[in-house]
């Protein structure tokens, strides 16, 4: 998916926040800038030095210092808390997954990231019947309720539940969940082979104004697939005369009329990542930079070389003053890619910010 996609899902989906009356959360309560020499020997230092990593956007360690906390500590409730969205904020999906809150102790909205957490987690580990299961067991509500929505039928393809899969999900007033659920059901109707329905969706999606741009490419390599090359170069040309400098129609045109290999239909992993890079691209437009990282390392845990993920984290790095990761992060990017200049000059701009520093 391309930056002007995700910025444009990100436009749905505050029309949609807008629309509804919701307004932003946050991931986690303040923390003392005052504490800065702890007493590592006690659980209550360790709890300290990790909400000060915390702060800082130091992740990893964070997620070490509030391990150990739990371990020290005779009542673990905050510390587990801590620990777990250390180690999700990190990108340790697998261990935030295994200590993801739960029960009457527990917070509500990490209740409910934990869920989304654990269903990732399952996907992520071929348990498609458990991301299922889980996702009807436990309805993820605000503000996971779109991608919620977004995942029942990559989970219900997952699980094998062929009907599930092709069932597009709503939610009221929310464009962001009709577009791509309906982008989701497209590709899973082309994976069950009921073409016809496949191209019915494509074709709303990019006759719809407000959409039409956005989904040309995702029709164009379905008709690719289906060698109907001379349709793909048309609906190229129709959106080249719209936005002729656009670098991806380019490309795309030219590989139909050359009758090169087309992309490769989504994987189910793919197909959900997708949507959550979507979603974390809104979190990051609304200021809510803590659920946007989450959502990335979901994203990445699903498909770790996703690259427009890799430079949304590193831009969210960025903005938290961890250079460190963000340059992990943008290095990422490989030699070849569409994004590697881009890249590159995030590269070179992270490191004249880290000697500034």
């Amino acid at each position: 998916m391309r930056f002007k996609v995700l910025l444009a899902a990100a436009s749905l989906i505050t029309l949609s926040a807008c629309a509804s009356g919701q307004r932003p959360v946050t991931l986690r309560g303040p923390v003392s800038s005052g504490a800065s020499v702890f007493d590592v020997r006690s659980s209550y230092g360790q709890f300290l030095a990790g909400q000060a990593a915390l702060r800082d956007g130091k992740t990893r360690e964070a997620a070490t210092y509030f391990g150990v906390a739990g371990v020290l500590a005779d009542d673990p409730g905050v510390i587990s808390e801590r620990t777990f969205t250390a180690l999700l904020l990190a990108g340790e999906v697998s261990r935030a997954a295994a200590v993801a809150p739960k029960g009457e102790d527990a917070s509500e909205a990490l209740q409910r990231l934990g869920a989304l957490t654990r269903v990732v987690e399952y996907l992520a580990s071929g348990k498609g019947k458990d991301a299922q299961a889980l996702l009807k067991a436990e309805p993820i509500g605000f503000p996971h309720r779109q991608i919620s929505a977004l995942l029942g039928p990559w989970a219900a393809a997952a699980a094998g539940d062929a009907e599930g899969a092709i069932v597009q999900p709503t939610l009221q007033n929310d464009r962001l969940v009709q577009f791509f659920g309906q982008l989701g059901q497209a590709r899973l109707f082309e994976r069950a082979k009921r073409y016809d329905e496949a191209e019915t969706d494509y074709k709303a999606l990019t006759a719809a104004t407000s959409s039409s741009g956005l989904f040309v490419l995702d029709y164009g390599a379905f008709l690719e697939r289906r060698k109907r090359h001379a349709d793909a170069v048309a609906l190229y040309d129709t959106a080249l005369a719209a936005d002729p400098a656009d670098a991806g129609l380019q490309a795309a045109r030219l590989r139909a009329v050359a009758r090169k290999a087309p992309p490769a239909m989504l994987t189910i992993r793919q197909g959900a990542a997708q949507n959550l890079v979507a979603c974390a691209a809104t979190f990051a437009s609304e200021r809510q930079s803590q659920f946007a990282l989450a959502y990335l390392r979901l994203a990445l845990r699903l498909e770790p070389d996703r690259e427009e993920a890799w430079l949304l984290v590193g831009d969210l790095l960025n903005q938290n003053e961890d250079r460190a990761g963000a340059i992990a992060a943008f290095e990422k990017i490989p030699v070849g890619s569409p994004q590697y200049a881009v890249a590159r000059t995030k590269l070179a701009w992270t490191y004249q910010q880290a000697g500034a520093a």
